[in-house]
């Protein structure tokens, strides 16, 4: 008898600490899920179209849907919790359904068929709650929600960070904290080789649409490794989180530069996957410019005169796939991989020529005339594949553990080749042709 007691003793220790053993008040994780069901007419069980459908915690209305034309519905983006459902429609008595819980292991709830009875109804009004700040000021950085600007739709990564303080991007693209261009630029947390070589036209070929938030950090600390240079701007891009399939194309032209984006993205679940491409093409430019130089020597006056014109032009693209699922709260994978690739090319032409009578060659003032021909051929490409796995832990609202895998490679070709053609000295003539092949 004794034994049975301490064992049923114990017994209620152990059920006493399971239920108040998280006395600490942390705040628990929460995954999205959904709450979906069938509408059917309790007389005539036929299906019920477009009726409401109020999802409330208390007297608050946290959102709401319409039914289908087949009566099925569904509330998507649901956080754990416990919730109330209100569901009413012309001519139907109001339905409550309450306590619908969703639950970090089990965060989708099927109702099944739920059954009306006609009655008259009055319908609930809807709140609206205000947005959050456009810009964001935090202890460790400044963050700027740019999901939240409408008048960057249909630009570029340079329009985004325009309106971001602290930052200044200059004409050409060139972007400064305080003044200062020592920054290193991330994309999502995570270094990326696309701004290893020209961060101006990385970023304009990045799209604006992409982009849900910067982040400025002017004092980095060790999680983002960067030492050494005046600041980090973080570029934190959209995840999508549907049901189904959606998409968008941008794009824009003009007469010194266009551009195109397009962008893909399906999700069921907590499955989804992105893609996105974009073009950049500068329209070919003619540069002139002219040189004269004029002396009085003796005899005379020396002349040396230049003309020529550089055409440029410039063609770069970008594309990248990524991957992300959350097996639950605790657990997720992400996988991404861009490529890209940009072009610049140059070709030019001059003539000169050069007259000084102080120079006389076989009873003759010197006057010779020479042609320069040269031609550039620049592309920088490569790609970046990062993959990596995220457990968080439900006892500890800050401990994280990330397992990442990131691979990169750049290819940066330069062919040039120059002619040069002299009238009267043909041993000054030349021709050369180099080519740098660089990988990485």
């Amino acid at each position: 008898m004794k034994q049975l007691f301490i064992f049923v003793l114990l017994l209620s220790s152990f059920i006493s600490y399971s239920q108040f053993g998280n006395w600490g008040g942390k705040k628990k994780k929460s995954i999205k899920g959904k709450i979906e069901g069938v509408l059917i007419d309790s007389m005539t069980n036929a299906t019920i179209s477009y009726a409401t459908i109020t999802m409330k915690r208390g007297d608050t209305n946290l959102d709401g849907v319409l039914s289908e034309e087949n009566g099925s519905w569904k509330i998507g983006e649901v956080t754990t919790g416990k919730y109330d459902l209100y569901i009413s429609f012309l001519g139907y008595k109001e339905k409550v359904i309450r306590d619908v819980e969703t639950t970090l292991k089990d965060p989708d709830v099927n109702l099944n068929t739920i059954y009306l009875v006609p009655s008259s109804v009055i319908l609930d009004g809807v709140k609206i709650t205000e947005k959050r700040a456009l810009i964001e000021n935090k202890p460790d950085k400044l963050v700027f929600n740019a999901e939240d600007d409408s008048s960057i739709a249909g630009g570029d990564a340079t329009d985004v960070l325009r309106k971001v303080p602290l930052l200044s991007v200059d004409l050409e693209g060139n972007v400064s904290l305080r003044g200062s261009q020592n920054v290193r630029i991330l994309i999502n947390g995570k270094p990326s080789g696309m701004f290893s070589s020209n961060v101006a036209d990385a970023l304009k070929m990045f799209p604006a649409d992409q982009i849900k938030k910067v982040e400025v950090i002017t004092s980095p600390g060790a999680k983002y490794d960067g030492e050494g240079s005046g600041g980090i701007i973080n570029i934190i891009t959209k995840r999508k989180e549907l049901e189904g399939l959606a998409g968008s194309i941008n794009a824009s032209a003009g007469n010194r530069q266009n551009n195109a984006f397009v962008n893909i993205n399906a999700g069921k679940g907590r499955f989804g996957l992105t893609a996105n491409s974009s073009v950049f093409y500068s329209v070919p430019a003619d540069g002139i410019n002219k040189f004269l130089r004029e002396a009085d020597v003796p005899g005379g006056q020396s002349e040396y005169n230049q003309d020529g014109v550089t055409k440029t032009s410039r063609l770069g693209f970008n594309g990248s796939l990524s991957a992300f699922y959350d097996l639950n709260a605790y657990n997720a994978f992400n996988s991404s991989f861009s490529l890209r690739g940009f072009g610049f090319d140059t070709d030019a032409s001059s003539t000169a020529t050069l007259n000084d009578p102080t120079n006389i060659i076989m009873g003759e003032v010197f006057d010779d005339k020479w042609t320069r021909l040269n031609k550039t051929e620049t592309l920088n490409s490569g790609f970046d594949w990062s993959t990596d796995y995220t457990r968080k832990f439900e006892d500890d609202e800050v401990k994280e553990l990330t397992m990442a895998f990131q691979l990169s490679g750049n290819v940066q070709n330069q062919d040039y080749d120059l002619v040069e053609d002299y009238n009267l000295f043909n041993i000054l003539d030349r021709s050369e042709q180099v080519n740098n092949d660089g990988d990485n």
